[in-house]
């Protein structure tokens, strides 16, 4: 749908000087995370351009908030000594995105992630450094850099920085972390939301690298002034996370209909006078079983594997004294037991017990002079043993049947491990008990074909793999 769109004087201030100047192209979508529920990316030709129209905007709509504005801006510069246009607007480049994630159990409905293209990403770290240098002198924030994946992470202690200038819409971004990723400024107020945007960054589960994405996204325009990609399903997920009781039984009466719009974008390119508007939508009938079926798998990938196969449980002696078919316990404290075993050669030998803080067995594991070799057993932190996972080793090596349980007794999973990866038949359960998925993996990827269940037993879908990619 293609039309034209005037702006009234009650539009946001950013709209109306978006629409007097010329279109960016938009890019953050390298570096967004696959699952975002909203990308909106505003772009500009020329920051410089832009921001000068949109204090024109500021100047005729009200006088005085302008006034206020300007005096805002002195009397932060003033009290940091800090030039803003040099340490802030002079690297910004084409394009600032706001982001929007699906939530997770931990998100609070406030999180939003802003992405800046940077056209000098030297000058903007150089920036942002004086910057934070200067609010460490002149105020009593202490916060240290820190790092994740090698990614910098650090905290931007000025209140309203975002809203003073981009406004009401980016008045949730108070006192926000930042890092950077190739030549953007990834900003959020939370710190896990920008540790999220770096694990899918790193892992390559970006909109760039999702095909459906990037084939909707050939219908648009390149350059624009403001585009919206939402994610319907994942926008779903947020109002439904968010919403009060009405809307969730609205959403939930309603939701094979919502979801079966799978993307919907709207797109505004202005001529100087006024916004070409183009609005599409990518109906998918089948939008609600696809979400099923991720739901299912993504469920079936949720494992122990990777915390056992990297040995990370593995006693360490380092610095105790030992003596020979001796043996030797290890605390937490004084009182509360965390290891107990035997060493031969100063090396944890014959069956070991570990302990969780609470006193609760965590596992049982088996060694042979140094090497976790044998039958393990990891349990869940609680009175009754339950079984959590158990494998077996030869020689600090994950080999033959590797299975897991939910805390309620029934099987979570049973995979063949050979060769250090996952090899053969592979099963997974829901927590009632009844199968869920099973397929083949070969050299730790998906290989042929593959099932799926409902949790009553129904057979809802066949999926083909040839070396982890799924074929039509």
């Amino acid at each position: 749908m293609i039309g034209y769109s005037n702006l009234w004087d009650s539009v946001p201030s950013y709209l109306n000087a978006l629409l007097q100047v010329k279109p960016g192209k938009m890019s953050a979508y390298e570096i967004v995370p696959e699952n975002a529920a909203l990308y909106l990316p505003m772009c500009f030709n020329d920051f410089n351009d832009f921001f000068e129209k949109l204090k024109e905007y500021y100047k005729s709509a009200d006088t005085t908030k302008y006034e206020d504005y300007n005096h805002n801006i002195e009397k932060l510069e003033k009290f940091l000594k800090v030039n803003l246009k040099d340490d802030f607007f002079s690297w910004i480049g084409s394009e600032i995105a706001f982001v929007k994630l699906q939530p997770e159990a931990n998100a609070r409905e406030e999180d939003v992630v802003v992405i800046i293209k940077a056209n000098d990403i030297s000058k903007a770290k150089s920036g942002l450094a004086h910057l934070l240098r200067q609010i460490k002198r002149r105020t009593p924030v202490k916060f240290q850099e820190t790092e994740y994946q090698g990614y910098p992470i650090n905290y931007l202690s000025v209140k309203g920085f975002f809203k003073m200038f981009l406004g009401k819409m980016f008045g949730k971004l108070e006192k926000p972390y930042f890092t950077y990723i190739g030549d953007y400024v990834v900003f959020s107020n939370s710190d896990s939301q920008l540790i999220d945007v770096i694990d899918d960054f790193t892992n390559e589960k970006t909109l760039s690298k999702n095909e459906a994405f990037m084939n909707f996204k050939k219908d648009f325009d390149d350059e624009a002034n403001v585009t919206a990609f939402i994610q319907t399903p994942k926008i779903y997920k947020h109002m439904y996370f968010y919403g009060n009781d009405s809307l969730k039984t609205s959403l939930k009466n309603n939701k094979a209909l919502i979801l079966s719009f799978v993307r919907i974008g709207f797109q505004l390119v202005s001529d100087g006078n006024i916004f070409k508007t183009l609005l599409i939508t990518d109906h998918d009938t089948n939008a609600l079983m696809d979400e099923t079926l991720e739901k299912i798998e993504n469920s079936a990938e949720e494992l122990y594997y990777k915390d056992y196969d990297s040995l990370d449980f593995k006693v360490d002696l380092t610095g105790v004294p030992t003596s020979d078919n001796s043996p030797v316990t290890l605390y937490y404290n004084d009182k509360q037991i965390m290891s107990e075993g035997n060493v031969i050669d100063g090396k944890p030998h014959g069956i070991w017990k570990n302990y969780y803080l609470s006193g609760n067995l965590h596992s049982i594991i088996k060694y042979e002079e140094g090497f976790v070799s044998g039958h393990c057993i990891f349990y869940y932190d609680n009175p009754d043993q339950n079984i959590k996972a158990e494998m077996n080793f030869v020689e600090d090596i994950m080999e033959g049947d590797y299975k897991e349980f939910y805390e309620n007794g029934k099987p979570k999973t049973l995979i063949i491990v050979k060769n250090y990866l996952p090899n053969g038949y592979a099963e997974f359960y829901y927590d009632s008990g009844t199968i869920k998925v099973n397929g083949q993996y070969y050299n730790g990827l998906k290989d042929g074909k593959w099932k799926f269940f409902s949790e009553t037993g129904q057979e809802i879908a066949k999926k083909k793999f040839k070396e982890g990619i799924e074929k039509e």
